[in-house]
């Protein structure tokens, strides 16, 4: 082990010194002993975590404003990593519009040396990815929440089904107010899981929680499936 270690080393040196690495935040040079592949120990050290308690809370803001706009929500509880914001937003960004799915390893390996408390969450649950509409799939050739989820699914442990489909493309929810963001969701997911047991945990997985417009319109529609044991789970939340 000690010598296909070394090996690694040897050749994580060699391309450093052929090809040098930069931080996607910083655009500075990563060093050899460099924590993750694309992300600098310096940048990375400036995520605000959010942990199990504070997820709580948030959730529960969440819950009673929707409550207060009359809407429902469908979901027990909610999960989230890290405040997006500096470093966590710029990560999130460059994943989902810059090409950058090769992120979700420098992700995963965050949420891991961090020791959040994701790995508890998501125990015995199955993971269902937002979905991406086909023609925005199209245009950026991956999904992020597939990503996220595939990876969450092999560092947890658990499964992974893509049940929830897009009905139509509901384009960007960033520059709309909440109620506009409600409407441009409403009614427009659809649940394919008439082989999933009613009583399975699910876990709904996406990259940013905002208003929480999409989310519970994706928890109401496996509402309507007869689920009801619907979580959620975001990498950041604003």
């Amino acid at each position: 082990m000690k010598v296909l270690a070394k090996g690694k080393r040897f050749w994580r040196i060699l391309l450093d010194v052929l090809f040098p690495r930069t931080c996607v935040i910083c655009q500075k040079p990563l060093g050899t002993d460099s924590s993750y592949d694309h992300v600098c120990d310096r940048c990375s050290s400036s995520i605000v975590w959010t942990d199990a308690q504070e997820s709580e809370n948030l959730f529960s803001r969440y819950k009673r404003e929707a409550a207060e706009r009359g809407q429902k929500t469908f979901f027990n509880r909610g999960m989230t990593c890290w405040e997006h914001s500096g470093t966590a937003r710029q990560l999130i960004l460059a994943m989902k519009y810059k090409g950058g799915n090769f992120l979700i390893r420098d992700i995963i390996a965050m949420i891991k040396q961090s020791g959040h408390h994701v790995l508890n969450f998501v125990k015995d649950s199955l993971l269902v990815p937002v979905p991406t509409h086909y023609f925005k799939r199209v245009q950026r050739d991956y999904s992020q929440t597939e990503l996220i989820a595939d990876s969450l699914s092999h560092y947890a442990g658990v499964p992974v089904a893509k049940r929830l489909l897009a009905c139509k493309n509901h384009g960007a929810q960033t520059n709309l107010t909440t109620e506009e963001r409600l409407l441009n969701v409403k009614n427009i997911f659809r649940c394919n899981a008439n082989d999933i047991d009613k009583f399975t945990r699910i876990v709904i997985v996406d990259d940013v929680i905002t208003t929480g417009a999409t989310l519970f319109a994706c928890c109401a529609a496996m509402h309507r499936r007869g689920f009801r044991d619907v979580n959620i789970l975001t990498l950041s939340h604003s």
